[in-house]
């Protein structure tokens, strides 16, 4: 049996199962890769990389949708990294927290709450919610000022003796 590298190089099962240990996958790799139609381990076609294991070609629009979240993507970063980090922190939050329970994703996390909590109100559900978005929005924009927030030692590891545990080998729950 031969397949097609994503070189485009073809080799056959046994150089594939000789070359697995240079793999970072498990021993039985080849079985589970998905080959596209052509036989290749890679989907690339003449308008770029379809989606890995799909076997079909990218269309305009989807190729358009992801350069233009991609070009949204470098000017949040851009905005993020000029701004201050406490302004950054701040303005992201905010935003997260009025635009996040507008998403599909907000009707999860209620059902979620609910399961987990179902004699928690809808009204403390939803300002649970409410704080995990503001959380999450906060925690995305500090994350293109690490580099400052470990310069400042800002942050902390209590207690301390949890982390002696984990160098003598000792089991560890955060």
């Amino acid at each position: 049996m031969r397949f097609r590298e994503s070189t485009g190089r073809i080799i056959d099962s046994m150089a594939a199962k000789e070359a697995q240990h240079f793999s970072n996958q498990s021993p039985d790799w080849l079985r589970k890769t998905r080959l596209d139609r052509r036989g290749s381990l890679g989907s690339f076609t003449r308008h770029g990389r379809a989606p890995m294991g799909s076997g079909r070609a990218m269309t305009f629009t989807e190729r358009l949708r992801y350069r233009l979240e991609y070009a949204g993507f470098r000017l949040v970063q851009a905005a993020a990294t000029a701004l201050p980090l406490e302004a950054v922190s701040l303005s992201s939050g905010i935003a997260w927290r009025l635009i996040a329970p507008r998403l599909y994703r907000q009707e999860r996390a209620l059902r979620n709450l609910a399961l987990a909590y179902p004699e928690m109100p809808l009204t403390e559900r939803k300002r649970l919610t409410a704080d995990m978005w503001e959380n999450l929005g906060r925690t995305f924009a500090e994350s293109f000022h690490l580099k400052e927030i470990v310069a400042e030692n800002r942050i902390r590891l209590e207690p301390e003796g949890r982390f002696d545990a984990i160098a003598d080998g000792g089991p560890f729950v955060a």
